[in-house]
């Protein structure tokens, strides 16, 4: 009888012990995680790979550590690999309450590792011992990533933002966006401005990346109301629109924006004018190709004499050709389009 007391109360401990971390899926953890503690575990090059967006990294292992614990599961086993791990992890423990307390003062915290196993469900008990309440995403960033690659075939009232070269659409989006408009900014979330120059300044996160920053912002728009976003090449830098969305984007009425060569200039100017000559010649490479020998070497020239004026003009021209071949390719959507309309800035 005394026994049976003695294992009612330890099964009692064991549930009251786990009562504080809650296991959610996906779409529960994106959308009861605002402004929490979000911590992605796995090791620091899984997380550069791609991570959910907010997301904290402190990793449970390093990349060299879990390549060690990998390598032992295969050769010696699960329980080889665990004892390893649990050597490696024991030192850091403070560390990690310690990480925590400096990334948020709240005692609740999201977790998540690769599959929702062993790393994220070890941090959880570590951090509920401390007394935080824990959420763990149920099956992973895995999971996560399962809901991204989705996201883009969500149907949405796209308005499509086009314009010449300079034309200041991703300005226009901007002022959109301060007047409460849905908007998606492809460049933005790209970090490149679409161009051969538009990396100059900005390092490109990864394809995984982009996908998980665009499936965020997707989640939270309204399918109801519409959505303004820039007309954009399929690639912007080295990124590339997901599929889902670029089909909405080919199918959606545009609204056209129109300046004269001055004010296109004037904006370039603006936008490019800080970088150094080396950073323009190293970036005007990318169109040597497209533009011909004789014109590269005349941009070459411009540059090293520092007439930007001239060399901005040279680019507009360019971007003007490139552009209305591509309005050619697009003549049958925009004459069956009956909602395109224009302005005039």
């Amino acid at each position: 009888m005394s026994f049976n007391k003695n294992l009612s109360c330890q099964t009692y401990l064991h549930k009251d012990f786990f009562r504080m971390i809650h296991t959610i899926t996906a779409t529960e953890f994106i959308h009861q995680s605002h402004d929490t503690l979000i911590i992605d575990v796995r090791s620091p090059q899984e997380f550069i790979q791609g991570h959910i967006p907010g997301a904290k990294n402190i990793a449970l292992f390093s990349d060299d550590e879990r390549a060690i614990i990998g390598t032992l599961y295969k050769q010696q086993g699960k329980d080889r690999a665990i004892l390893q791990g649990l050597q490696l992890v024991g030192p850091k423990l403070a560390d990690f309450i310690i990480a925590v307390q400096g990334l948020t003062d709240k005692k609740t915290v999201f977790i998540y590792c690769w599959r929702g196993g062993m790393r994220s469900s070890s941090f959880a008990w570590l951090l509920h011992t401390y007394g935080y309440e824990v959420f763990l995403l149920q099956g992973g960033y895995k999971a996560f990533r399962n809901f991204a690659l989705q996201a883009p075939s969500k149907k949405l009232d796209l308005i499509v933002v086009s314009g010449k070269t300079g034309t200041g659409k991703t300005i226009l989006l901007y002022d959109f966006h301060r007047e409460g408009k849905q908007v998606i900014d492809l460049e933005g979330l790209a970090c490149h401005k679409g161009s051969v120059f538009g990396g100059l300044g900005q390092t490109q996160p990864t394809q995984e990346q982009f996908e998980n920053n665009v499936a965020l912002l997707l989640d939270q728009l309204k399918s109801d109301e519409p959505t303004w976003i820039e007309d954009e090449s399929r690639k912007i830098g080295k990124i590339i629109i997901p599929a889902g969305l670029w089909d909405q984007m080919r199918q959606a009425p545009i609204f056209f924006i129109e300046k004269t060569k001055q004010k296109r200039m004037d904006l370039l100017m603006q936008e490019y004018g800080l970088f150094t000559t080396e950073d323009l010649l190293h970036a005007l490479q990318g169109i040597e190709k497209h533009i011909g020998s004789q014109r590269y070497l005349q941009a070459q020239t411009l540059l090293q004499n520092n007439d930007r004026i001239s060399f901005c003009s040279m680019l507009i021209d360019y971007y003007d050709q490139a552009y209305n071949h591509s309005l050619i390719r697009r003549q049958k959507q925009l004459k069956s389009n009956s909602h395109s309309d224009k302005i005039s800035l």
